[in-house]
Protein backbone atom coordinates (compact mmCIF):
# COMPACT_ATOMS: atom_id res chain seq x y z
CA UNK A 1 0.00 0.00 0.00
CA UNK A 2 1.35 3.41 -0.99
CA UNK A 3 2.70 5.60 1.78
CA UNK A 4 3.32 9.36 1.90
CA UNK A 5 6.86 10.65 1.17
CA UNK A 6 9.42 11.21 3.93
CA UNK A 7 8.01 10.42 7.40
CA UNK A 8 4.47 11.02 8.65
CA UNK A 9 3.17 11.16 12.23
CA UNK A 10 -0.58 10.59 12.67
CA UNK A 11 -2.25 11.92 15.83
CA UNK A 12 -4.92 9.51 17.00
CA UNK A 13 -7.35 9.06 19.89
CA UNK A 14 -6.60 12.42 21.51
CA UNK A 15 -8.74 13.54 24.47
CA UNK A 16 -11.60 15.89 23.59
CA UNK A 17 -10.01 19.02 25.05
CA UNK A 18 -6.35 19.50 24.11
CA UNK A 19 -6.51 23.28 23.73
CA UNK A 20 -3.91 23.81 26.44
CA UNK A 21 -1.51 21.11 25.27
CA UNK A 22 1.78 22.22 23.77
CA UNK A 23 3.41 19.90 21.25
CA UNK A 24 6.63 20.16 19.32
CA UNK A 25 9.01 18.42 16.98
CA UNK A 26 12.71 19.22 17.29
CA UNK A 27 12.94 22.92 18.27
CA UNK A 28 9.54 23.96 16.92
CA UNK A 29 6.44 24.23 19.15
CA UNK A 30 2.73 24.50 18.39
CA UNK A 31 -0.59 24.27 20.24
CA UNK A 32 -2.69 21.16 19.77
CA UNK A 33 -6.32 21.25 18.70
CA UNK A 34 -8.89 18.84 17.30
CA UNK A 35 -8.32 20.10 13.74
CA UNK A 36 -4.63 19.18 13.67
CA UNK A 37 -4.22 15.55 12.62
CA UNK A 38 -0.46 15.10 12.44
CA UNK A 39 2.92 16.15 11.05
CA UNK A 40 4.04 15.33 7.51
CA UNK A 41 7.14 15.49 5.27
CA UNK A 42 9.57 14.92 8.16
CA UNK A 43 13.03 14.37 6.61
CA UNK A 44 15.10 11.26 7.32
CA UNK A 45 17.33 11.26 10.38
CA UNK A 46 17.10 11.65 14.15
CA UNK A 47 14.18 13.69 15.53
CA UNK A 48 12.59 14.55 18.87
CA UNK A 49 8.82 14.62 19.36
CA UNK A 50 7.70 16.24 22.63
CA UNK A 51 4.56 17.45 24.35
CA UNK A 52 3.22 18.80 27.63
CA UNK A 53 -0.06 18.06 29.38
CA UNK A 54 -1.46 20.78 31.66
CA UNK A 55 -1.33 19.86 35.31
CA UNK A 56 -4.74 19.20 36.81
CA UNK A 57 -7.56 18.08 34.58
CA UNK A 58 -7.61 17.36 30.82
CA UNK A 59 -9.64 20.53 30.33
CA UNK A 60 -7.97 23.07 32.64
CA UNK A 61 -9.15 26.59 33.13
CA UNK A 62 -6.97 29.64 33.03
CA UNK A 63 -4.35 31.16 30.78
CA UNK A 64 -2.71 28.56 28.52
CA UNK A 65 0.77 30.06 28.86
CA UNK A 66 0.59 29.76 32.65
CA UNK A 67 -0.60 26.17 32.40
CA UNK A 68 2.14 25.19 29.96
CA UNK A 69 4.90 26.78 32.03
CA UNK A 70 3.85 24.71 35.05
CA UNK A 71 3.53 21.43 33.16
CA UNK A 72 5.89 18.51 32.82
CA UNK A 73 7.17 17.87 29.32
CA UNK A 74 7.54 14.44 27.76
CA UNK A 75 9.36 13.37 24.64
CA UNK A 76 10.50 10.58 22.31
CA UNK A 77 13.74 10.40 20.34
CA UNK A 78 13.21 8.40 17.17
CA UNK A 79 14.78 7.72 13.79
CA UNK A 80 13.02 8.46 10.51
CA UNK A 81 13.40 6.88 7.10
CA UNK A 82 11.61 7.55 3.85
CA UNK A 83 7.94 6.42 3.91
CA UNK A 84 8.01 5.69 7.65
CA UNK A 85 4.67 6.14 9.40
CA UNK A 86 4.28 6.68 13.15
CA UNK A 87 1.08 6.90 15.18
CA UNK A 88 1.02 9.05 18.30
CA UNK A 89 -2.03 8.11 20.35
CA UNK A 90 -3.38 8.73 23.82
CA UNK A 91 -3.11 5.75 26.17
CA UNK A 92 -5.97 5.95 28.69
CA UNK A 93 -4.47 3.30 30.97
CA UNK A 94 -1.12 5.11 31.29
CA UNK A 95 -2.59 8.61 30.96
CA UNK A 96 0.18 9.51 28.52
CA UNK A 97 0.95 9.57 24.81
CA UNK A 98 2.42 6.52 23.10
CA UNK A 99 4.45 6.65 19.88
CA UNK A 100 4.12 3.56 17.69
CA UNK A 101 5.67 2.72 14.35
CA UNK A 102 3.80 1.08 11.49
CA UNK A 103 5.86 -1.78 10.13
CA UNK A 104 6.49 -2.31 6.46
CA UNK A 105 4.34 -4.73 4.50
CA UNK A 106 7.16 -7.31 4.59
CA UNK A 107 7.41 -7.24 8.39
CA UNK A 108 5.08 -8.66 11.01
CA UNK A 109 2.37 -6.14 11.71
CA UNK A 110 2.39 -4.30 15.02
CA UNK A 111 -0.71 -2.25 14.24
CA UNK A 112 -3.53 -2.49 11.78
CA UNK A 113 -1.61 -0.87 8.93
CA UNK A 114 -4.52 -0.61 6.54
CA UNK A 115 -6.66 1.23 9.06
CA UNK A 116 -4.03 3.86 9.81
CA UNK A 117 -2.83 4.28 6.21
CA UNK A 118 -6.40 4.94 5.14
CA UNK A 119 -6.78 7.37 8.03
CA UNK A 120 -3.69 9.25 6.86
CA UNK A 121 -5.15 9.50 3.38
CA UNK A 122 -8.30 11.09 4.79
CA UNK A 123 -6.46 13.49 7.12
CA UNK A 124 -3.28 14.33 5.19
CA UNK A 125 -4.50 17.82 4.29
CA UNK A 126 -5.10 18.55 7.99
CA UNK A 127 -1.48 17.81 8.91
CA UNK A 128 1.18 20.49 9.25
CA UNK A 129 4.36 20.44 7.19
CA UNK A 130 7.55 19.71 9.08
CA UNK A 131 8.50 23.23 10.25
CA UNK A 132 12.21 22.88 11.05
CA UNK A 133 14.95 24.40 8.92
CA UNK A 134 18.27 22.73 8.13
CA UNK A 135 19.58 24.18 11.42
CA UNK A 136 18.39 21.06 13.28
CA UNK A 137 20.33 18.48 11.30
CA UNK A 138 23.35 20.55 10.32
CA UNK A 139 24.01 22.33 13.61
CA UNK A 140 22.04 21.03 16.59
CA UNK A 141 22.35 17.25 16.10
CA UNK A 142 25.32 17.12 13.71
CA UNK A 143 27.07 14.61 15.99
CA UNK A 144 23.97 12.74 17.20
CA UNK A 145 23.20 9.42 15.56
CA UNK A 146 21.25 6.42 16.78
CA UNK A 147 24.34 5.00 18.48
CA UNK A 148 24.57 8.18 20.60
CA UNK A 149 20.87 7.97 21.43
CA UNK A 150 21.18 4.36 22.59
CA UNK A 151 24.36 5.12 24.54
CA UNK A 152 22.91 7.85 26.75
CA UNK A 153 19.14 7.29 26.92
CA UNK A 154 17.19 4.63 28.89
CA UNK A 155 17.38 0.99 27.75
CA UNK A 156 13.88 0.62 26.36
CA UNK A 157 14.34 0.87 22.61
CA UNK A 158 11.51 -0.46 20.46
CA UNK A 159 11.75 -0.42 16.66
CA UNK A 160 13.62 2.81 16.25
CA UNK A 161 11.82 4.60 19.10
CA UNK A 162 13.48 5.32 22.41
CA UNK A 163 11.22 5.16 25.46
CA UNK A 164 9.57 8.25 26.78
CA UNK A 165 11.70 10.72 28.76
CA UNK A 166 10.49 13.71 30.75
CA UNK A 167 11.32 16.86 32.67
CA UNK A 168 11.88 15.06 35.97
CA UNK A 169 13.99 12.13 34.74
CA UNK A 170 17.21 11.79 36.78
CA UNK A 171 20.66 10.78 35.62
CA UNK A 172 22.37 7.50 36.45
CA UNK A 173 24.76 9.40 38.72
CA UNK A 174 21.88 10.92 40.70
CA UNK A 175 20.29 7.50 41.15
CA UNK A 176 23.61 6.04 42.31
CA UNK A 177 23.86 8.73 44.98
CA UNK A 178 20.26 8.13 46.05
CA UNK A 179 20.86 4.39 46.21
CA UNK A 180 23.87 4.88 48.49
CA UNK A 181 21.72 7.00 50.81
CA UNK A 182 18.93 4.44 50.90
CA UNK A 183 21.37 1.61 51.61
CA UNK A 184 22.35 3.37 54.81
CA UNK A 185 18.73 3.37 55.95
CA UNK A 186 16.91 0.25 57.05
CA UNK A 187 13.76 -1.00 55.34
CA UNK A 188 14.17 1.34 52.39
CA UNK A 189 13.30 -0.26 49.06
CA UNK A 190 14.68 1.12 45.81
CA UNK A 191 13.06 0.42 42.46
CA UNK A 192 15.31 -0.51 39.54
CA UNK A 193 15.70 2.73 37.57
CA UNK A 194 17.70 1.36 34.61
CA UNK A 195 14.91 2.19 32.16
CA UNK A 196 14.10 5.49 33.82
CA UNK A 197 17.41 7.36 33.89
CA UNK A 198 19.80 9.18 31.58
CA UNK A 199 23.05 7.28 31.14
CA UNK A 200 25.27 10.32 30.84
CA UNK A 201 29.01 10.04 31.40
CA UNK A 202 29.90 10.38 35.08
CA UNK A 203 32.60 13.04 35.34
CA UNK A 204 34.76 13.03 38.48
CA UNK A 205 36.58 16.34 38.50
CA UNK A 206 38.60 15.41 41.59
CA UNK A 207 39.93 12.19 40.13
CA UNK A 208 43.72 11.98 40.09
CA UNK A 209 45.96 10.45 37.46
CA UNK A 210 48.00 7.34 38.24
CA UNK A 211 51.37 9.04 38.01
CA UNK A 212 53.58 9.10 41.11
CA UNK A 213 55.59 12.10 39.98
CA UNK A 214 54.75 15.12 42.16
CA UNK A 215 55.17 17.72 39.42
CA UNK A 216 53.20 15.66 36.90
CA UNK A 217 50.41 15.11 39.45
CA UNK A 218 49.94 18.86 39.81
CA UNK A 219 49.99 19.36 36.02
CA UNK A 220 47.48 16.56 35.52
CA UNK A 221 45.18 18.11 38.11
CA UNK A 222 45.27 21.47 36.34
CA UNK A 223 44.93 20.01 32.84
CA UNK A 224 42.48 17.12 32.43
CA UNK A 225 43.56 16.04 28.95
CA UNK A 226 44.51 12.62 30.35
CA UNK A 227 41.05 12.28 31.91
CA UNK A 228 39.23 13.36 28.75
CA UNK A 229 41.11 10.67 26.83
CA UNK A 230 40.33 8.14 29.56
CA UNK A 231 36.60 8.87 29.25
CA UNK A 232 36.27 9.22 25.48
CA UNK A 233 39.51 7.88 23.99
CA UNK A 234 39.81 9.14 20.43
CA UNK A 235 36.04 9.24 19.96
CA UNK A 236 35.55 13.00 20.12
CA UNK A 237 32.27 12.60 18.22
CA UNK A 238 30.93 10.70 21.22
CA UNK A 239 31.73 13.69 23.43
CA UNK A 240 30.19 16.19 20.98
CA UNK A 241 27.14 13.96 20.57
CA UNK A 242 26.62 13.84 24.34
CA UNK A 243 27.09 17.61 24.50
CA UNK A 244 24.37 18.12 21.89
CA UNK A 245 21.99 15.50 23.29
CA UNK A 246 22.17 16.77 26.88
CA UNK A 247 21.67 20.37 25.72
CA UNK A 248 18.55 19.51 23.71
CA UNK A 249 17.05 17.42 26.52
CA UNK A 250 17.72 20.42 28.74
CA UNK A 251 16.13 23.17 26.66
CA UNK A 252 13.26 21.16 25.14
CA UNK A 253 12.18 19.37 28.32
CA UNK A 254 13.56 21.73 30.95
CA UNK A 255 15.35 18.69 32.39
CA UNK A 256 17.69 19.77 35.20
CA UNK A 257 19.92 16.66 35.06
CA UNK A 258 20.58 17.29 31.38
CA UNK A 259 21.37 20.95 32.00
CA UNK A 260 23.82 19.99 34.72
CA UNK A 261 25.50 17.45 32.43
CA UNK A 262 25.80 20.03 29.65
CA UNK A 263 27.57 22.42 32.02
CA UNK A 264 29.83 19.64 33.31
CA UNK A 265 30.87 18.73 29.77
CA UNK A 266 31.73 22.39 29.07
CA UNK A 267 33.68 22.50 32.31
CA UNK A 268 35.63 19.38 31.35
CA UNK A 269 36.65 20.94 28.04
CA UNK A 270 37.90 24.15 29.63
CA UNK A 271 40.20 21.99 31.80
CA UNK A 272 41.71 20.28 28.71
CA UNK A 273 43.80 23.10 27.30
CA UNK A 274 46.51 20.83 25.92
CA UNK A 275 43.97 18.66 24.11
CA UNK A 276 42.32 21.70 22.54
CA UNK A 277 45.65 23.06 21.28
CA UNK A 278 46.77 19.72 19.84
CA UNK A 279 43.45 18.93 18.13
CA UNK A 280 42.46 21.98 16.09
CA UNK A 281 39.66 20.20 14.23
CA UNK A 282 38.02 19.09 17.47
CA UNK A 283 38.32 22.61 18.90
CA UNK A 284 36.70 24.05 15.79
CA UNK A 285 33.88 21.50 15.95
CA UNK A 286 33.37 22.17 19.65
CA UNK A 287 33.23 25.95 19.28
CA UNK A 288 30.81 25.54 16.35
CA UNK A 289 28.48 23.41 18.47
CA UNK A 290 28.71 25.81 21.43
CA UNK A 291 27.94 28.84 19.24
CA UNK A 292 24.77 27.25 17.83
CA UNK A 293 23.67 26.24 21.32
CA UNK A 294 24.18 29.72 22.75
CA UNK A 295 22.13 31.16 19.91
CA UNK A 296 19.03 29.12 20.84
CA UNK A 297 19.49 28.94 24.63
CA UNK A 298 16.33 30.52 26.13
CA UNK A 299 17.44 33.66 28.04
CA UNK A 300 15.28 32.80 31.07
CA UNK A 301 17.16 29.49 31.43
CA UNK A 302 20.37 31.45 32.02
CA UNK A 303 19.47 34.86 33.47
CA UNK A 304 16.09 33.93 34.95
CA UNK A 305 12.76 35.72 34.85
CA UNK A 306 13.14 39.49 34.50
CA UNK A 307 16.92 39.13 34.55
CA UNK A 308 17.04 37.70 38.08
CA UNK A 309 19.75 34.95 38.08
CA UNK A 310 18.31 33.28 41.19
CA UNK A 311 15.30 32.22 39.10
CA UNK A 312 17.35 30.65 36.30
CA UNK A 313 17.49 26.90 35.64
CA UNK A 314 21.26 26.93 35.08
CA UNK A 315 23.46 27.84 38.03
CA UNK A 316 24.34 31.34 36.81
CA UNK A 317 27.60 31.66 38.76
CA UNK A 318 28.87 28.28 37.59
CA UNK A 319 28.05 29.09 33.98
CA UNK A 320 29.82 32.46 34.17
CA UNK A 321 32.86 30.75 35.71
CA UNK A 322 32.94 28.34 32.77
CA UNK A 323 32.75 31.11 30.18
CA UNK A 324 35.32 33.16 32.09
CA UNK A 325 37.80 30.28 32.01
CA UNK A 326 37.12 29.57 28.34
CA UNK A 327 37.85 33.22 27.60
CA UNK A 328 41.01 33.53 29.70
CA UNK A 329 42.52 30.07 29.30
CA UNK A 330 41.37 28.57 26.00
CA UNK A 331 40.21 31.08 23.41
CA UNK A 332 42.97 33.69 23.64
CA UNK A 333 44.78 35.49 20.84
CA UNK A 334 48.09 34.34 22.28
CA UNK A 335 47.10 30.68 22.08
CA UNK A 336 45.66 30.88 18.58
CA UNK A 337 48.29 33.15 17.08
CA UNK A 338 47.94 31.78 13.54
CA UNK A 339 51.41 30.27 13.44
CA UNK A 340 52.05 27.24 11.29
CA UNK A 341 50.87 26.17 7.83
CA UNK A 342 48.15 27.94 5.89
CA UNK A 343 45.57 25.33 6.92
CA UNK A 344 46.25 25.80 10.63
CA UNK A 345 46.28 29.58 10.24
CA UNK A 346 42.86 29.49 8.59
CA UNK A 347 41.48 27.11 11.22
CA UNK A 348 42.83 29.25 14.06
CA UNK A 349 41.18 32.31 12.53
CA UNK A 350 37.86 30.45 12.29
CA UNK A 351 38.09 29.39 15.95
CA UNK A 352 38.72 32.94 17.17
CA UNK A 353 35.94 34.32 14.95
CA UNK A 354 33.42 31.85 16.38
CA UNK A 355 34.49 32.74 19.91
CA UNK A 356 33.92 36.39 18.99
CA UNK A 357 30.44 35.42 17.75
CA UNK A 358 29.76 33.68 21.08
CA UNK A 359 30.72 36.86 22.95
CA UNK A 360 28.43 38.90 20.71
CA UNK A 361 25.57 36.43 21.33
CA UNK A 362 26.02 36.71 25.09
CA UNK A 363 25.99 40.48 24.88
CA UNK A 364 22.93 40.81 22.64
CA UNK A 365 20.84 37.87 23.91
CA UNK A 366 21.71 37.69 27.61
CA UNK A 367 23.16 41.11 28.40
CA UNK A 368 26.44 39.49 29.50
CA UNK A 369 29.72 41.10 28.42
CA UNK A 370 32.29 38.30 28.45
CA UNK A 371 35.03 40.87 27.80
CA UNK A 372 34.35 42.40 31.20
CA UNK A 373 34.71 39.18 33.16
CA UNK A 374 37.59 39.24 35.60
CA UNK A 375 40.37 36.99 34.40
CA UNK A 376 42.51 35.12 36.95
CA UNK A 377 46.25 35.73 36.92
CA UNK A 378 48.03 33.34 34.56
CA UNK A 379 51.59 32.06 34.30
CA UNK A 380 52.86 29.70 31.60
CA UNK A 381 49.29 28.97 30.58
CA UNK A 382 48.11 28.04 34.08
CA UNK A 383 45.98 29.89 36.59
CA UNK A 384 47.92 31.27 39.55
CA UNK A 385 45.97 30.08 42.58
CA UNK A 386 45.74 32.46 45.53
CA UNK A 387 46.26 30.21 48.55
CA UNK A 388 45.54 33.11 50.92
CA UNK A 389 42.13 33.80 49.41
CA UNK A 390 40.40 30.58 48.49
CA UNK A 391 37.25 28.57 49.01
CA UNK A 392 37.74 25.36 51.00
CA UNK A 393 34.97 23.73 48.94
CA UNK A 394 36.43 24.72 45.56
CA UNK A 395 36.69 21.46 43.61
CA UNK A 396 38.91 23.17 41.03
CA UNK A 397 41.60 23.98 43.57
CA UNK A 398 44.99 22.46 42.69
CA UNK A 399 46.03 19.26 44.36
CA UNK A 400 48.55 19.82 47.13
CA UNK A 401 50.96 16.90 47.28
CA UNK A 402 53.03 16.35 50.41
Amino acid sequence: MSRPPNTTILLSNLPKDVSHWLMGIDTQFFNLNQVLKGIKTIPSGIHFLHYSIPSGSPSPEGDSNDIISLSLRYGFWFECRNEDVFVMKWDDSQESMALLKLLSDEEEEQLNNTKYINEIGDKYKMMIEYPESSNWKNNLISNVDYEIIEEFLPNNNQMGILGIINTMMPSREENMILLDVLKEKKNQAFEDQTNKEFKYTIIQFKKKSNTHDVEQTTKDYLDKTWYFEELYGNDTEMFLGELQLSFLNFILLGNFSSGLQWCNLLKLVLMCRNFMVLHHNFTNNFITVLLKQCQILPPTYLIGENGIPDTSIIDFKSYIAIMENLSSNIFTNELWNNKGCCGKMKLSGMILQKWTDIKITHKTQFGIDLNQLTSPPMKDGYEVYDIENHDDNDEDAPAIVY
